[in-house]
């Protein structure tokens, strides 16, 4: 597209309607208690269901890392501006330990029990 011979306001209008939100990272929320991984505390041998929360229509894209498995979460639902994403796990002879991958336009995070962060830490893993 040829911005220069554009009107100033189809200018706008394309800004705003090619524009995306401001990643919220303050709303991006999981942890380990029923709400976001039943069950809480997995056996051997468990389905898992891990949940993560995010600002409503705010990422493109949620993972779950785990092992060498990078995992597409799917969006379950939209409750009070919040999106909720989800997926299943089945584990093995041991649990293990995962933190989330998020997509957002050009915002490529992790996140994990110290929050939303740039670099992946294995220390602070949740699991």
């Amino acid at each position: 597209m040829n911005y220069e011979n554009l009107t100033d306001a189809r200018k706008i209008q394309e800004y705003v309607t090619n524009m995306r939100p401001t990643f919220n990272k303050r709303a991006v929320f999981s942890d380990e208690t029923e709400n976001y991984r039943t069950p809480a505390e997995p056996e051997a041998g468990d389905t898992v269901n891990i949940r993560i929360r995010t600002k409503k229509n705010n990422v493109d894209f949620v993972f779950l890392v785990y092992d060498d498995v990078r995992q597409p979460m799917k969006w379950l639902n939209s409750k009070d501006g919040f999106d909720y994403y989800g997926t299943d796990v089945k584990l093995g002879n041991e649990t293990i330990r995962y933190y989330f991958e998020i997509i957002s336009g050009k915002i490529h995070c992790y996140y994990n029990q110290i929050g939303v962060t740039r670099e992946i830490d294995d220390h602070y893993c949740f699991g």
